[in-house]
C-alpha cells in the first residue's frame, strides 16, 4: 500500500513536471527528447514480462548491468539531439549519416564505462540494502540525476521543483533491471547508510567521470 501509494504521487509529480517544461518551451529538442525517453520507459514497462523472463536465463548480476547498460546507451542515443556528452557531437537535420554514427560511437565510447562503474556500484548497494521499490526509484534517481546535473542544480537550485523530468533519463535506465532481479538478491542490511552511501558514491563517481570526459575530450580535440 506504502509502495503504490508514494510512487503514484510521484507519477503525478513527473507528470506535472513534463507539463511544466512542454508548456513552458513548447516542442523543442528537449522536450522530444524527454518524450522519447518516457516512451521507451513505458514500452520497457510493457515488455517487463518477457525481460523477466530473459533475466532468469542469465546470472541477475549480468543482467543487471548488461541491461541497464544496454537502456543507458539507448537513452544517450535520444540525447544526441538535445544534450550530448558534448555539444561538439550534437546531432542536427545537416548532420550526414556518417556524422551521426561517428558522433554517436564517440558519446558512447566516453559515456558507457561511466554507465559500467555506476550500474556496478548499484548492483553492489542493492545486493547489500534492502530498498523498496518507491526507494530505489527515488534514491537512485535522484542520485543520478544529481551527479549528472549537480553543477546546473547549484546554479539553479529551484530547478528541483522539476527534477523528476530529469530523474526519469535514468529510471528508463535502471528501474526494469531492478525489478527483474529484485526477487533473486537477498540483502539483508537496513539503516540510514543505505540512503547516504550510494547517494555520495554515485555523484561521486559522475564527478570525477565528468572532469576525466572533459579533460580527455578536449585535450585530443573533440571537445568544444
Amino acid at each position: 500500500m506504502k509502495n503504490t501509494l508514494i510512487i503514484g504521487i510521484y507519477v503525478l509529480w513527473i507528470i506535472a513536471s513534463y507539463i511544466i517544461s512542454f508548456t513552458s518551451q513548447g516542442m523543442n529538442s528537449d522536450n522530444f527528447t524527454h518524450l522519447l525517453i518516457a516512451g521507451f520507459l513505458i514500452l520497457q514497462l510493457i515488455s517487463y514480462p518477457i525481460l523477466k523472463k530473459i533475466s532468469k536465463q542469465l546470472s541477475s548480476k549480468y543482467f543487471f548491468i548488461l541491461a541497464g547498460t544496454i537502456f543507458a546507451a539507448i537513452v544517450e542515443g535520444f540525447y544526441m539531439i538535445s544534450n550530448p556528452v558534448n555539444k561538439a557531437l550534437i546531432i542536427t537535420t545537416e548532420t550526414s549519416f556518417v556524422g551521426i554514427i561517428g558522433n554517436y560511437v564517440i558519446d558512447l565510447i566516453f559515456t558507457i564505462p561511466v554507465y559500467i562503474v555506476v550500474f556496478f556500484v548499484i548492483w553492489h548497494f542493492i545486493n547489500k540494502y534492502d530498498y523498496e521499490i518507491w526507494q530505489y526509484l527515488l534514491l537512485f534517481g535522484l542520485a543520478q540525476a544529481l551527479g549528472d546535473g549537480l553543477f546546473f542544480f547549484i546554479s539553479a537550485p529551484l530547478a528541483l521543483i522539476l527534477i523528476p523530468y530529469v530523474m526519469m533519463n535514468y529510471h528508463s535506465m535502471n528501474l526494469i533491471p531492478f525489478l527483474s532481479v529484485k526477487d533473486n538478491i537477498s540483502p539483508n542490511k537496513s539503516g540510514i547508510m543505505k540512503y547516504l552511501l550510494p547517494f555520495i558514491s554515485i555523484i561521486i563517481i559522475y564527478f570525477i567521470a565528468g572532469f576525466l570526459i572533459n579533460f580527455i575530450g578536449s585535450s585530443i580535440g573533440l571537445f568544444i
